[in-house]
């Protein structure tokens, strides 16, 4: 429950994304500030198409900055119970983050 868009993208595996890459969160990030939580839950990943981190962007390939290994269902305290759905993947270091994008060509 972050209070800041920096606080929220530390969350994040950004090493070797591109500046498109980060200004194209920082939208979705704000939609999200401030939301308050109601319970985060972690899952095997499923094999659905939101967990493939791989695209083409104006003629450029995009993966995953880490491998993704767990899904993370974040629910919020909301009218509708807004969810949100993310990859996470565990760094060299041990610690774990969202899964961001990153150029692969």
């Amino acid at each position: 429950q972050a209070d800041s868009i920096d606080a929220m993208l530390d969350l994040y595996h950004l090493e070797g994304t591109d500046a498109i890459t980060r200004q194209l969160l920082k939208p979705v990030l704000q939609s999200e500030l401030g939301l308050p939580i109601r319970t985060i839950q972690f899952e095997p990943l499923s094999g659905a198409p939101e967990e493939n981190i791989g695209f083409e962007y104006e003629g450029r390939s995009y993966g995953p900055s880490l491998e993704p290994k767990l899904r993370m269902r974040v629910i919020y305290e909301t009218e509708d119970n807004f969810i949100s759905l993310f990859s996470i993947g565990q760094r060299t270091d041990g610690a774990w983050r969202i899964v961001s994008s990153r150029r692969i060509d």
